[in-house]
C-alpha cells in the first residue's frame, strides 16, 4: 500500500502526505469503512488500518436514506484519534447546511450526494476553500420519494 505510515509510527499522516498506489496506469486507494468495525473499539480499529490511504465513514441521517449511522460529534473525535485521513461520505439532506461542518471538523475529504444539495458546485468550491477533498456522489439510483 502505497503512502502508508510503518506499524507502529505514531506519526498522524496528513491529508496532502497521502499518495495513491499504482497498478498499471490506474492509480489507486484503499479506504476500509469503519462500518464493519467493532463500534465500541474505533480508535483500535483505526489504529488496525493505518497502513490504508482514508478510513471511509459513511454518515447516513434516517432521511435521505432509510439507515441511521454516525454523525459529526462521532467524526470530530475519530479525527483526533485516527492515524490516516477520515472521508466522510455524506448520505444527509441538505448536505449544503451540514458538509462544512464535517471539513472543519477535520475530515480530509468530504462527498455529499448531489440531488440532496440546493447548490452541488457552490457546495464542492466552499469545502474546497476549507481545504478538504470535496467528493460529488450520483445518486441517480435513489429515490427521494421511496424514503418520505
Amino acid at each position: 500500500m502505497g503512502g502508508g505510515a510503518a506499524a507502529g509510527d505514531s506519526r498522524r499522516r496528513r491529508r496532502d502526505d497521502v499518495r495513491p498506489s499504482r497498478l498499471g496506469s490506474v492509480a489507486l486507494q484503499i479506504a476500509p469503512s469503519i462500518l464493519s468495525a467493532d463500534f465500541s473499539r474505533l480508535a483500535d480499529e483505526l489504529a488496525r488500518v493505518a497502513t490504508a490511504d482514508w478510513a471511509h465513514i459513511d454518515v447516513m441521517d434516517n432521511h435521505f436514506v432509510p439507515n441511521l449511522t454516525l454523525g459529526l460529534p462521532v467524526v470530530e473525535a475519530l479525527v483526533k484519534v485516527s492515524p490516516i485521513p477520515i472521508d466522510c461520505h455524506l448520505m444527509i439532506e441538505d448536505p449544503d447546511r451540514w458538509a462544512p461542518g464535517y471539513a472543519e471538523a477535520g475530515a480530509g475529504s468530504v462527498t455529499f450526494h448531489a440531488e440532496a444539495a440546493r447548490a452541488p458546485v457552490r457546495l464542492a468550491r466552499e469545502l474546497r476553500a476549507l481545504g478538504v477533498r470535496a467528493g460529488l456522489a450520483d445518486g441517480i439510483h435513489l429515490s427521494r420519494n421511496v424514503h418520505k
